[in-house]
């Protein structure tokens, strides 16, 4: 029961850290236009995100980013490195390695999305999950996002401590719920809620808390990241954040498996 148990955390640990990869590097849907006052309030909210993290010029400039960093949460005692690359519009592809004990990649290739690990094997993405992926796979989706959610709501302000966020309920266009909680002083996203697929695996209420934000290359990144679900707690750190390097289609597309002999 121990060693099934533990399968299964590192199975969720998986999923939640490979997700929470697209979504942190920093923040197609049908447009639709934006005519009440509440969708013209959440947008200069977002304009002033924006401009927060350096400007759509500067973010535009991006055209590929690797990162490497790790996942750690102490109460399941698992340390689970990660590897991540993004070509512009919206490849990707993301190793996970848990040292000694498995590594697991997932893909998203600009028009098919792909995973493979120990536990599940090799499997497409299909489904909610794919367009949850096709969303977070875009690597300037911060001045995109007035398209890809064509639905926004302003909420009440919220309060803690000394900091006031102003808050965003945001629907996409396969009506994927999200609230975005916004740093009223700095202007930076502070607090991520929202529903992630996991394909056959269910889904899961995720709350990310980005921190840490520094500039590379122009733009502002979040180096920290606290993720909570029922499931899982833990810590995302970025060790390396760099821009613009070379990087093949090929890495995107999905493995071949090698028949044994």
């Amino acid at each position: 029961n121990n060693t099934k148990k533990r399968r299964m955390t590192i199975k969720s640990t998986i999923l939640c850290c490979t997700a929470l990869a697209f979504i942190l590097c920093p923040l197609a849907a049908e447009d639709k236009p934006a005519s009440t006052k509440k969708v013209s309030q959440a947008h200069k909210i977002i304009d002033r995100m924006v401009e927060a993290l350096g400007g759509e010029k500067a973010i535009k400039k991006i055209k590929t980013r690797v990162t490497s960093g790790e996942m750690t949460m102490t109460a399941q005692g698992i340390t689970l490195k990660m590897h991540v690359s993004q070509k512009a519009p919206n490849k990707v592809t993301v190793t996970q390695e848990i040292p000694g004990i498995m590594t697991a990649k997932q893909g998203f290739d600009g028009e098919k999305g792909w995973a493979q690990d120990p536990l599940q094997g090799s499997r497409q993405i299909e489904g909610d999950e794919l367009e949850q992926l096709k969303r977070e796979s875009n690597i300037t989706r911060e001045i995109t996002l007035k398209q890809e959610y064509p639905t926004m709501e302003v909420l009440p302000e919220e309060t803690k401590g000394d900091q006031t966020f102003q808050v965003i309920k945001a629907t996409s266009a396969d009506n994927r719920i999200e609230t975005w909680h916004f740093d009223k002083k700095t202007g930076l996203l502070a607090k991520l809620q929202q529903k992630m697929s996991f394909g056959a695996s269910g889904e899961l209420d995720v709350t990310l808390v980005p921190t840490d934000y520094r500039e590379v290359d122009g733009i502002k990144i979040p180096f920290v990241t606290e993720m909570k679900s029922a499931a899982i707690q833990g810590v995302m750190t970025f060790a390396k954040v760099k821009h613009n390097v070379e990087l093949d289609d090929k890495m995107f597309a999905e493995p071949v498996e090698e028949d044994e002999e």
